[in-house]
């Protein structure tokens, strides 16, 4: 009697229905990874933006034209101006954001970006151009005389202030 050897059909077939049933139950824990890599694609820019301003007020103390009082000069990061407050990168278009470089993020001026003392003007990035509920950001207050910026990191996202886009 001649040995058998390989699988029968019968066994191929069990291994593909045990195959199925488990991605079956595997799949939807990696369909929420989506939501994940946003967030964190938004604190990796928080980081940028903590390490951008630091670079900035370092660069601005080095050239010896950065008093702490109100003092704004302009320094230079990879042949690009930064506009300075206080030396600190002001929070604008032409401060944070072009020392952050975050060209796949979005912009937002707003006059209510949340603050531990209420709202007060800043600006906030987010990953897509529409702000919705849920949608995480980061956000950035220029510093006060003698302090630093406000770099605060939302999961949370856009909050209703009177129809104003905050982020908080």
């Amino acid at each position: 009697m001649k040995k058998q050897q390989g699988f029968t059909l019968i066994e191929l077939i069990m291994v593909i229905v045990v195959l199925g049933i488990l991605s079956a139950f595997a799949l939807p824990r990696f369909v929420d990874f989506s939501g994940n890599a946003s967030t964190a694609a938004v604190e990796g820019a928080e980081g940028s933006i903590r390490s951008s301003a630091a670079i900035a007020h370092a660069s601005c103390l080095a050239n010896g034209n950065c008093g702490a009082t109100g003092a704004n000069a302009n320094v230079t990061m990879d042949g690009v101006a930064v506009t300075m407050t206080n030396g600190y990168p002001s929070a604008d278009a032409t401060g944070i954001a072009e020392a952050a470089n975050l060209g796949n993020f979005t912009l937002h001026t707003s006059t209510d970006v949340l603050s531990a003392a209420g709202t007060t003007a800043g600006i906030f990035f987010t990953r897509n151009a529409t702000f919705a509920a849920n949608d995480p950001c980061v956000s950035y207050i220029a510093a006060a005389a003698g302090g630093a910026p406000t770099i605060t990191f939302s999961s949370v996202g856009n909050t209703a202030n009177a129809g104003a886009e905050t982020c908080g």
